[in-house]
């Protein structure tokens, strides 16, 4: 008898992880479609990057960026709300400064001396 509520209760468990597992990859493939639609992520349009603060198109010469930019990817793990998501997003210098002016803690600058 204990056998069977023991194998019951794997048989269970299993539906279990494999619900979570299809909800994940379904809710990873809409992210993907909304990715895909430029929302949500980096804002690039045949070989243009905008800046996702201000909507600035950034300067570009043959596929080549010509200003600089702060560019952020962040895949989300446990314990967020955002489990299983990837987010990213480029922000223009001009934006980058106003956003760090905000801060409470300053961002730690370093020198590079080789590049």
């Amino acid at each position: 008898m204990q056998a069977e509520a023991l194998q019951i209760e794997l048989q269970t468990q299993t539906r279990y992880v494999q619900r979570v597992c299809a909800e994940m990859r379904d809710s990873l493939r809409n992210t993907e479609k909304q990715s895909a639609h430029g929302k949500g992520t980096i804002m690039k349009k045949t070989n243009e990057i905008y800046c996702n603060v201000c909507g600035k198109k950034l300067k570009m010469e043959n596929d080549i960026l010509k200003e600089d930019a702060f560019e952020a990817k962040k895949q989300w793990g446990y314990f967020s709300q955002k489990d299983a998501l990837i987010h990213s997003f480029v922000i223009c210098e001009s934006c980058y400064d106003k956003m760090v002016e905000g801060f409470a803690i300053p961002p730690e600058v370093r020198e590079v001396t080789e590049l």
